[in-house]
């Protein structure tokens, strides 16, 4: 081979293996990957161990009701309305419609009456509600029918056959169709409150048509003004005034001032859910049915 040949194959060769003797001085001379030295090949030989699961993101909780949740402070709960106020009235249909019998039975406190009036069902929520104020609340009793009122009778038989109607105690008549417990005022919940209007409550009874303005005309007269009336009756009002009268009656003299609850007991009666329901749309009110 000629010298010229011998030259470029050295040449060659020492280009090639320039970058093996390269790599091998940075190592510091060693032959192969060390222990630790993280390698391809260490990598390779450890067992395989999978990722735990991220866990899932939390969603933004609700604002869902509590079991056993306590009754806020203000709340009253009237035939399953609950309403957040410290002024109230309960306005009580006591017409001669209001004596007709429910096959349903009916807790009254600690005693259960069967094949109740639709007056007995009344006042059986009426005092369950009004125990169930507090000293913050304040509130007033009334019940309407029609014309002068009548009341129960008092001392037996010859009472009922000589002696003149009462109302029952602690009661004011209104304007002859309505009668109070409290002349126009709304009282502070005291417990000696409670049980007396519990106990006039009790000693309703039924008498004459269903005079539902002038029902409206005494509780807009409250001192002071209700935030929230309760409005129980069977039917449509049939004196001083229909349907229609009442509603707008009502209309302009509440001016959203109060809201107006109604609740509709007795059987269906296409008229009379109208009236019923339209009263509570107007005043800011829910209508319900017992």
């Amino acid at each position: 081979m000629s010298s010229k040949r011998m030259l470029v194959l050295a040449l060659l060769t020492a280009f090639l293996c320039l970058p093996a003797f390269a790599q091998s001085s940075s190592s510091g001379g060693s032959s192969g990957p060390t222990a630790g030295s993280g390698s391809y090949g260490d990598e390779l030989d450890k067992p395989f161990v999978p990722k735990p699961p991220e866990p899932p993101k939390e969603e933004p909780k609700k604002d869902e009701p509590k079991k056993n949740e306590e009754p806020k402070e203000d709340q009253v709960t009237y035939f399953g309305n609950k309403v957040e106020t410290k002024r109230l009235l309960y306005i009580i249909d006591r017409s001669g419609s209001m004596e007709i019998r429910d096959q349903n039975s009916t807790v009254d406190g600690s005693s259960v009456i069967r094949n109740p009036t639709r007056l007995d069902v009344a006042k059986a929520e009426t005092k369950r509600s009004v125990q169930g104020l507090g000293p913050q609340h304040e509130f007033n009793v009334i019940a309407f029918a029609s014309g002068s009122s009548s009341y129960s009778y008092g001392g037996g038989f010859f009472g009922w056959l000589f002696g003149p109607p009462r109302p029952p105690a602690g009661s004011t008549s209104g304007n002859g169709a309505v009668i109070q417990w409290k002349n126009s005022q709304l009282v502070s919940a005291s417990d000696g409150n409670k049980a007396a209007a519990i106990s006039w409550v009790s000693g309703l009874t039924t008498t004459g048509a269903t005079d539902a303005k002038s029902a409206f005309q005494v509780g807009f007269g409250q001192k002071p003004l209700p935030m929230v009336m309760f409005f129980l009756s069977d039917g449509v009002p049939n004196v001083n005034g229909g349907p229609s009268e009442v509603r707008s009656y009502v209309r302009s003299t509440n001016a959203g001032r109060c809201a107006v609850y109604t609740i509709w007991i007795g059987e269906r009666d296409r008229t009379a859910e109208e009236f019923m329901r339209g009263l509570a749309q107007e005043n800011k009110g829910v209508f319900s049915t017992k």
